[in-house]
């Protein structure tokens, strides 16, 4: 039998999240927990287990077989789907003994009721394990994943609130992306050929795509270095105006070209940019990308171009020379 390694004050935190529908015991582990040094997380059902352990990523789970709306079977092959997850141990608190029913190593049973003693002896065993022997390769492996199962934004909260230095690679259906954050903070993003907040706003927009932190690996200087919740809050309300103003400039394919009008001589510099770029017909995608500004910045400038009747829609057909 290995002995117990007790948690000292230079181990590693090991955050255990508690998933049962019996208020009695959660609060009985809870204290049982908190007194052992290790930081306790607690959900009453399975939905709510399910969506702290996203944003958490808590070290050890124990979870009753009878949570409600999730049950424990499914909740275990929903960590096992996922490589963040994958290893995390995971024991489920059960009136019966069942531990010959699986061949998953990083699965284990607490009859109940529990034996509060044999609890803590047997996580204090596998926080031994985590700090001594695992520790530097949980904290320096590869984060990996899809925006299906974890988007953008809740990846970037996570950034944030655990203050995390790395780099995340991004490969969705429209191209390659990378974004760096420092502490927590964004300091540079590019996806395709845009950078910083353009990029940014539009990898915002994703839905899917394939994703790898890789913790540590410090970014440069940067172009940007803004807290993830102010760039979300304006990502999404730039993503939501975006969509709003789109149908009336038409299709990325749309052709827009200047009229006779003359501009007046205040205009802004972004327009003016636009203006510049118009000397021949352009499609709608070439301007925005050519652009430095935001997608919406460029559409809403285009927008009040195309309201004061200084540039036109001229249809979608192909212009001489492009495709």
């Amino acid at each position: 039998m290995v002995k117990s390694t007790p948690m000292t004050s230079k181990a590693k935190t090991i955050r255990v999240l508690i998933a049962d529908s019996d208020p009695h015991v959660i609060r009985t582990l809870v204290e049982a927990l908190t007194q052992a040094q290790f930081q306790p997380l607690s959900a009453k059902d399975g939905s709510q287990a399910l969506e702290l352990s996203v944003l958490n990523s808590p070290d050890i789970i124990l979870f009753d077989e009878h949570c409600p709306f999730i049950d424990a079977r499914r909740f275990a092959a929903v960590l096992r789907a996922n490589p963040r997850t994958q290893n995390t141990p995971f024991f489920i608190l059960s009136e019966a003994h069942l531990l010959s029913e699986t061949s998953d190593h990083h699965l284990g049973f607490f009859k109940k009721p529990l034996d509060i003693p044999e609890v803590i002896s047997t996580l204090k065993d596998v926080a031994g394990k985590m700090n001594s022997e695992t520790h530097t390769k949980i904290q320096d492996r590869t984060i990996s994943g899809n925006f299906i199962h974890i988007s953008l934004i809740e990846l970037l909260q996570i950034f944030a609130t655990h203050q995390k230095t790395g780099t995340l690679a991004i490969q969705t259906q429209q191209g390659e992306g990378a974004l760096s954050v420092k502490e927590g903070r964004i300091k540079e993003v590019r996806y395709g050929r845009a950078i910083g907040r353009k990029a940014l706003y539009r990898l915002l927009n994703q839905s899917e795509g394939d994703f790898s932190f890789v913790p540590g690996k410090q970014p440069g200087e940067g172009t940007m270095d803004g807290a993830a919740d102010i760039l979300v809050a304006e990502g999404l309300w730039q993503i939501d105006e975006l969509h709003r103003l789109m149908p009336e400039l038409g299709p990325p394919e749309q052709v827009i070209e200047r009229t006779d009008a003359v501009a007046a001589k205040d205009i802004q510099p972004l327009a003016r940019l636009l203006l510049d770029a118009l000397v021949t017909p352009q499609k709608l995608s070439d301007l925005l990308e050519m652009s430095p500004g935001t997608d919406f910045e460029v559409v809403q400038a285009l927008h009040n171009l195309l309201r004061a009747r200084i540039i036109a829609k001229r249809g979608t057909c192909k212009i001489s020379g492009k495709t």
